[in-house]
């Protein structure tokens, strides 16, 4: 089985968000710029991190584990996995802005985890440009190309 969603993927869903909440309490408390050696007002700070909750979960919550066993697309939360053959794939597009890249494949039918699957293509290093390549593959291995025959040899 080959594993086609970065390895940061846990990291980003489950792991990173606590700290960056935690990072932003811990910066509110540090002081208030209008009136310094006073902390943030306590409701400014309980908005602050109801909104950053709320955005994380936004943002991390369709993050999938993914990876391709012969003509399947193995999907996980981390809780449940589900097979999706790949001809159910309709489009495969990448969010350029983000890094790692956000890949979102749409899929025909509807899933347990919906008809979109999202999950963070693999690093590709520093300097890189351009969609990952994943993109475009995994587009290739859900609709091959039928081979063409070879030309007969023409009749004596």
């Amino acid at each position: 089985m080959q594993e086609i969603s970065s390895r940061v993927t846990f990291l980003q869903k489950f792991i990173l968000p606590v700290p960056l909440i935690l990072l932003f309490v811990l910066i509110m408390e540090m002081g208030n710029p209008k009136h310094p050696n006073e902390p943030m007002p306590p409701l400014f700070i309980a908005v602050g991190v109801v909104f950053l909750s709320i955005f994380a979960a936004w943002w991390t919550f369709p993050l999938k584990k993914v990876s391709i066993f012969g003509d399947k697309m193995y999907v996980s939360n981390y809780f449940k996995e589900i097979a999706i053959p790949l001809s159910e794939i309709t489009s495969v597009k990448g969010a350029q802005w983000t890094k790692p890249v956000r890949v979102t494949v749409d899929l025909r039918d509807k899933t347990e985890f919906g008809s979109k699957i999202t999950f963070l293509a693999p690093s590709r290093g520093f300097g890189s440009s351009g969609p990952p390549p994943i993109i475009s593959e995994l587009w290739r291995m859900a609709h091959p190309q039928p081979e063409t025959p070879a030309a007969a040899p023409p009749a004596p």
